[in-house]
């Protein structure tokens, strides 16, 4: 790995958005971080201007999404800061890889050090102070341990992106090394101290790039819009349908869960109410009080599912900037189905949103399922077509 200004530059951008949650509970290091995000910010507005370059597509999707969220926050009363932040983080990350995707390889080596340091110094201190670093004292939850990623059922909002960033740097750079080990030790720690929907979730996304016959498969059966297409309507007929006696096998057999997804089917339901009183606008950002109201459960802060929290807070106006999203990944993933990093990013596209069945998955770090297949794969794109057009001359 060569170190140069570029690389230092764009690893220093992203690490405000790798702060652990130990450090949050350090009033002076979290301000420190929360500042650095601001910086980060106005630094990517500088360089739009001084490069007289339009953000991509995914960014101004995004975008779109997170200032109609706000606009709906401020309009309802909402939690205004907790939008604005939400503007910030996710925009600003989205636009550092914009502007460092010319170099597809040296931003997934940026990230994948950024990863590898996170789940290494928390897996020593999973294995190490298995009783924790720290306590988490929550008012629904009780008292947890924490740990340097936090408290264990937030381990997936670091392990997934992770696994999906080592999978695609393996493709990249060619080199397996990085990848298995990092695997290997998401694994461990899943399976050691992780929740069930990150087991799953890990587990999931690793099948096809271990079991190359899984792989062959939905490369030929799953191409992108089918396969995502599938996805959500199994989500749909699960979440509004309530078809999904199939998996109890799965659900209770192997997670350990129950049939009625620990009490998310009322929280669902009560969504739907809600959603249905107003489809177009939503409700944006709301504060605990109103949600335990809306939900009807003391422990429901939110909606307890990516699609039904995106719909619930931007309305059917915020849900087409974020199937936006989607249609600019499967179409530029489409285009390149047989290379292994497209498949790669549609199956890491489809994951994220099975792990939306039963939590919102509003994180930085999780987004970066939706925003770096983009650039990965229209880049390598980019790539083959000046190969292509080179070769034609010679």
């Amino acid at each position: 790995m060569k170190l140069n200004t570029r690389w230092i530059i764009c690893f220093c951008l992203l690490l405000p958005f790798f702060e652990p949650q130990y450090f949050k509970t350090i009033p002076l290091i979290n301000k420190g971080y929360q500042l650095a995000v601001y910086l980060v910010a106005i630094w990517i507005i500088f360089e739009y201007f001084r490069k007289r370059r339009m953000p991509s597509k995914i960014v101004l999707a995004l975008a779109g999404l997170e200032v109609w969220t706000l606009l709906i926050t401020l309009l309802s009363g909402g939690i205004v800061n907790t939008a604005v932040q939400n503007l910030i983080n996710f925009v600003t990350i989205a636009a550092v890889l914009d502007l460092y995707s010319h170099n597809v390889k040296q931003l997934v080596q940026c990230l994948m050090l950024h990863f590898e340091i996170c789940i290494y110094i928390n897996a020593f201190t999973l294995f190490v102070m298995p009783n924790g670093i720290y306590t988490i004292i929550n008012s629904v939850y009780g008292v947890s341990p924490g740990y340097f990623l936090g408290w264990h059922h937030l381990f997936v909002v670091w392990f997934f992106p992770g696994l999906l960033t080592a999978w695609l740097y393996k493709e990249i750079t060619k080199k397996s090394l990085r990848c298995y080990f990092l695997s290997l030790i998401i694994i461990l720690s899943e399976l050691k101290f992780g929740g069930s929907t990150g087991i799953a979730g890990c587990v999931l996304f690793l099948l096809p790039n271990i079991l190359p016959h899984i792989k062959t498969i939905i490369k030929k059966y799953l191409p992108p819009a089918r396969g995502v297409i599938i996805t959500v309507a199994i989500i749909i007929s699960i979440v509004y349908f309530r078809i999904y006696d199939y998996l109890e096998p799965l659900i209770v057999g192997v997670l350990g869960g129950d049939m009625t997804f620990t009490g998310r089917l009322e929280i669902w339901d009560n969504a739907i109410k809600a959603i249905a009183a107003k489809p177009l606008q939503g409700y944006g950002i709301i504060t605990q009080s109103v949600a335990v109201k809306t939900f009807g459960f003391t422990a429901a802060t939110h909606c307890h599912n990516q699609l039904l929290q995106v719909i619930y807070q931007s309305g059917l106006v915020g849900l087409c900037f974020y199937a936006v999203i989607y249609v600019i990944n499967i179409s530029c993933c489409k285009r390149m189905w047989h290379d292994t990093c497209a498949q790669t990013c549609i199956w890491g596209i489809i994951v994220y949103t099975v792990l939306g069945i039963t939590e919102q998955r509003e994180y930085a770090l999780m987004y970066l399922a939706l925003i770096l297949p983009y650039y990965i794969v229209h880049q390598r794109a980019k790539k083959r077509s000046s190969r292509n057009f080179l070769g034609g001359q010679l």
